[in-house]
């Protein structure tokens, strides 16, 4: 871990801006990486490059929208990046909802506060935006983020998803 030197250094080189048609080829490797760890800790999403692909399509059109779908970057190098925010639906629901979809950091800049700056601007400016509710998954092994979110942002676990697998299924 970097001394508290680097860390500043770091912070005052960090610069976080929206994400735009250009990032996909930086972007790709590191939401495949998001990918793989979801499915790891037994999300539904596979590990593909077509999933990769939409998954940027879908912070792409959020983040042109105006939503806080941002990424990360140190001298113009993405370190990381965060995808929030509310896509199109034909229902009509009780709260202007902000979906949290995921976020990434490269492993070089882990520990860093990274995650935490993408994490508090995409907050404010849900709140900016008029949002009334940010909702987002945590997976139950994923200690470290259902502490944060409890402790830093005062969220709650508003449910249980369970799963259950029928014959032929992966269990």
């Amino acid at each position: 871990m970097a001394d508290q030197a680097e860390k500043i250094e770091i912070s005052g080189l960090l610069r976080l801006r929206r994400w735009y048609d250009w990032d996909q080829h930086a972007l790709q490797w590191s939401i495949l990486q998001f990918l793989k760890a979801q499915e790891e800790r037994g999300g539904d999403l596979a590990a593909t490059s077509k999933n990769a692909n939409l998954f940027f399509q879908l912070g792409l059109g959020l983040a042109e929208k105006g939503d806080p779908t941002l990424v990360a970057t140190i001298n113009g190098f993405p370190v990381g990046w965060i995808c929030w925010g509310e896509p199109e639906t034909p229902f009509e629901a009780r709260w202007k909802t902000c979906h949290t979809f995921g976020s990434y950091t490269i492993p070089q800049f882990r520990h860093e506060g990274v995650a935490m700056q993408l994490r508090d601007v995409a907050w404010a400016m849900a709140e900016q935006l008029g949002y009334e509710r940010v909702i987002g998954p945590v997976h139950v092994s994923n200690r470290r983020g259902l502490k944060l979110f409890k402790a830093g942002y005062g969220a709650k676990a508003t449910s249980v998803q369970f799963e259950f697998f029928l014959k032929g299924g992966k269990k």
